[in-house]
């Protein structure tokens, strides 16, 4: 059986994982890591991609991105690998694949989880042992949205806009939902959505984007369907 196309919705938000082969190391080095997000940044404007945020740690990649069309995330994907891989294995001196398989990807609504997409990137090195907090790791969007350094090719949320009038309040407050932020099993349905090519948001998107997709985006019902018994006659 064919395997369904990567979940790829036009102007909506996808949050997209990507992780090294066997847990092996996708970059070894800050030359490798500042290599790595040139091209990622680079590949989304030529592909039409809008980066809105990402998190590099030692073996996982993900990004918060929103494409113009239906191939757009595949594209985007395939432009980092022919270039950042083809280099990163000519540094290293290795052939093959860097990634374990086909990225994964969800569908976050923005209005009332775009943060959550923004800040689980932020923690995304701290929960793969890099960090201890996300101002400690500058291999993330954090510093951008936090006030700490200006990053080119990231396009803020809504959201992000609405935590204040003016930069000095947006990137206050958004530290503040950084340092409430926290990678526990009550986020655990950030990564989830993605692992899982699920839609997170309220009922009325869910349903928008399933209609939108054409396939199931909420999690189905654990455990093996019952079996209905005969009835007796």
């Amino acid at each position: 059986m064919a395997r369904q196309p990567r979940l790829c919705l036009p102007h909506r938000l996808h949050l997209l994982l990507l992780c090294g082969h066997d847990g092996q190391a996708i970059a070894r080095d800050d030359q490798d890591r500042q290599a790595c997000i040139r091209t990622l940044q680079t590949v989304a404007t030529e592909q039409g991609v809008r980066l809105h945020a990402y998190g590099l740690s030692h073996q996982r990649l993900a990004l918060l991105a929103t494409p113009v069309d239906s191939t757009g995330l595949s594209r985007w994907v395939q432009g980092i690998g022919r270039r950042y891989v083809r280099d990163f294995n000519a540094r290293h001196g290795r052939r093959g694949t860097l990634w374990d398989g086909r990225f994964r990807t969800g569908v976050l609504q923005t209005e009332r989880h775009g943060l959550d997409g923004m800040l689980y990137c932020d923690w995304l090195a701290v929960a793969d042992g890099d960090a201890s907090h996300p101002s400690q790791w500058p291999w993330s969007s954090h510093g951008h949205y936090a006030g700490h350094t200006a990053q080119r090719g990231l396009v803020a949320l809504a959201p992000y806009w609405g935590l204040g009038n003016t930069p000095f309040a947006r990137e206050e407050a958004y530290q503040k939902c950084a340092l409430a932020f926290k990678k526990t099993k009550e986020n655990q349905w950030i990564e989830d959505t993605a692992r899982r090519g699920l839609a997170h948001g309220d009922a009325a998107f869910v349903r928008a984007m399933e209609a939108l997709s054409g396939r199931r985006l909420r999690p189905g019902q654990p455990g093996r369907p019952a079996k209905h018994k005969p009835v007796p006659n």
